[in-house]
């Protein structure tokens, strides 16, 4: 409930519409406000928000004489517009004996009314109106009046809403906006209580939900036994891993008997990724015999016969005994490095200060037959032993005399950069058995163009190699680097080139275009309209200070209007997006744009991207685009497919 003695002024009511106040309806005498606090009938149909709030200050300093009178007026008045301004001066006093009233208001056939009715019960809050908003939400007619009990729910933080909102969620409606919204305010809002009552309820989504909302909520208060009692309820299997992932982290924080014996008993969970959060969760330190129970750990997940084998346990393991000060551990990972299992023990190890000598990394690099474990060594360590001659000297012959394409394309990267292996990169270039060897280099060389033994190379494969990555590759050293000709030879080169990966590394070295003269564009048109690849086509797009160029909107606008692909339109959009943001008057007063972006609206592609990325669709970023553009046409149009979206809801 909320405090009766806060009046929040900057708190709108909603709107009633038409160019003026309601006024109260002269025929109800015997509920004059003149008879009730003399002023307060003027105060409150004024236009000027200022002199109403001063207003409906009055009647909070009388609630009790206020409230009784305005909910008559409510129940009784036959003009709606009185009833509306009843309703929203009852939601501004926040008083709880308000709620009877606006909850019978409920049942009007006036959808502004119950929309108002809705604002005001999340207004004054409390729970005791919360079934009434539920079924509001759910089954009112009108989106408007939907919306704004979706809205409410979240501000009295009613959790039992939760499941249903949950469901609404990630959809693109204002509903769906309304929701997410609501779902933020109930996470702060609902009691603690009210969550642990729900930890074993609803569908799986929701008690997902209430269940991390549960241990953030807890996180940093105090843990008493029947908290943690609570929280093991929320490691059973069959709730989703999320929770119990941040069940175990909650437990390893907890400075508590129990909690570390409900972890312990975990260590034999069905779930290798919980088993390798549990490990990370432990102190060790508190455990007799962690070292040997580790080092069972370690070895029964590293084997890939064993039915326990399992790589997060394996890490989670590995990660542990780095940090545990105790007898034996130095020994037994030296001993596993020898033996072949280097991924992640050299960082655990130079963590652990060990005397990493150039004179040792020799000798592991020798000992190890695995090419995909020296170079993971040559990554990890090579770097800060570079000054070290037994290094470099080995590194050169394991480059020159690997039969390994992954070993040398790997170490690339690691001794690209060292003047002792430049001579035998660019000999590497010419000569190796491997394309993609070559055209690795190639596309790292362009660090060393001012040599002319690595430009006369690249040009060499200009001018006599068929591969077509391989030469883009080296067309893209040369113009980045500077090369006078750049412009000639990308273009040379884009006339023969089909490869995908080639036109998105070509697209890449159009600054060396002047931006004046158009030919920049030109070139980036030339590539887009050659391709069949989608990929290539977004590299257009993205290319850095495409939007400034002469004449790119109009042709971002035709992409967006015209391209097959909806990853490609989605990039065309989003760019005019962020146009708009930026108030590009290119964008913002374009009617060819605003068209475009209208018509995008009813574009429902789903995009999918990487992981880190959410699945979207073209419509929802031009809806986003444009409520960044304040015209009529722009406004009704966003107005119109809310309206439809709100149909399919």
């Amino acid at each position: 409930m909320s405090d009766n003695s806060t009046f929040e002024p900057n708190r709108r009511e909603p709107a009633l519409g038409g160019n003026s106040n309601p006024a109260l309806s002269g025929d109800e005498p015997y509920l004059s406000f003149d008879m009730l606090l003399p002023g307060v009938r003027d105060g409150i149909d004024q236009a000027d928000r200022t002199i109403r709030i001063g207003a409906l200050a009055k009647l909070r300093a009388d609630p009790d004489a206020a409230i009784p009178i305005l909910a008559q007026l409510l129940r009784t008045s036959p003009e709606s517009r009185t009833r509306q301004r009843c309703a929203a001066m009852l939601g501004q006093i926040r008083n709880a004996k308000a709620v009877p009233a606006l909850l019978d208001a409920l049942e009007s056939e006036d959808a502004k009314l119950r929309r108002i009715v809705a604002w005001a019960l999340g207004h004054i809050g409390g729970l005791s109106a919360a079934p009434a908003l539920r079924e509001l939400a759910q089954h009112d007619p009108d989106i408007r009046v939907r919306t704004a009990a979706i809205t409410s729910l979240g501000e009295v933080g009613d959790i039992e809403a939760a499941e249903f909102l949950l469901e609404l969620e990630g959809r693109s409606s204002p509903i769906a906006i309304a929701a997410a919204g609501a779902l933020k305010l109930i996470r702060v809002r609902c009691p603690v209580e009210s969550l642990a009552a729900q930890l074993l309820v609803g569908n799986a989504r929701m008690r997902a939900w209430a269940g991390q909302l549960f241990l953030d909520r807890r996180s940093d208060g105090d843990w008493t036994g029947d908290h943690i009692r609570l929280v093991e309820k929320l490691l059973g299997v069959e709730q989703p891993y999320t929770v119990r992932h941040r069940a175990v982290v909650i437990l390893g924080s907890i400075d508590h008997e129990q909690a570390q014996s409900i972890l312990l008993s975990l260590l034999g969970d069905l779930d290798e990724q919980i088993r390798a959060d549990v490990i990370a969760a432990i102190d060790w330190n508190d455990v007799p015999d962690a070292t040997e129970q580790l080092f069972q750990y370690f070895e029964e997940a590293f084997d890939s016969s064993n039915e326990h084998y399992s790589y997060p346990v394996c890490s989670a393991a590995l990660n542990v005994l780095g940090h545990l000060d105790r007898p034996g551990v130095d020994e037994f990972l030296h001993e596993r490095l020898l033996e072949g299992r280097a991924w992640g023990m050299l960082g655990v190890l130079r963590a652990r200060n060990d005397p990493l000598t150039p004179a040792t990394i020799v000798r592991i690099l020798k000992e190890l037959t695995d090419p995909s474990l020296r170079v993971s060594i040559i990554g990890t360590l090579t770097h800060e032993h570079w000054p070290a001659p037994e290094i470099t000297v080995l590194l050169t012959d394991i480059f020159r005399h690997s039969s390994s394409e992954e070993e040398r394309y790997a170490m690339l990267w690691s001794v690209h950069s060292h003047p002792d292996l430049l001579s035998d990169m660019v000999e590497a270039l010419e000569r190796d058995p491997s394309i993609r060897v070559r055209r690795e280099i190639a596309y790292i060389m362009h660090d060393f163009c001012h040599i002319p033994e690595v430009e006369a190379t690249l040009r060499r494969i200009l001018a006599q190699d068929t591969d077509d990555i391989l030469r883009a590759n080296a067309a893209f050293a040369l113009a980045v680097s500077g090369a006078d000709d750049a412009p000639e030879i990308l273009k040379h080169i884009l006339e023969s080139c089909h490869e995908e990966e080639a036109l998105r590394r070509l697209a890449w070295a159009s600054e060396v275009f002047s931006e004046e003269d158009g030919s920049r564009l030109a070139y980036l048109q030339q590539i887009y309209q050659m391709t069949s690849y989608s990929s290539a086509r977004c590299e257009v797009l993205q290319v850095w200070g495409l939007p400034d160029l002469p004449g790119a909107i109009e042709f971002i606008t035709q992409v967006l209007e015209q391209d097959i692909s909806p990853e490609v339109r989605y990039r065309a959009v989003q760019t005019l997006h962020h146009e708009a943001i930026a108030q590009n008057t290119a964008v913002t007063e374009n009617a060819a744009v605003l068209h475009a972006l209208i018509a995008a609206l009813d574009d429902t592609a789903v995009v999918q991207f990487h992981r880190e990325d959410p699945t979207t669709q073209v419509c929802q970023i031009a809806v986003h685009a444009l409520r960044r553009i304040h015209t009529p046409e722009a406004l009704a149009a966003l107005e119109d497919w809310e309206h439809r979206t709100s149909l399919i809801e």
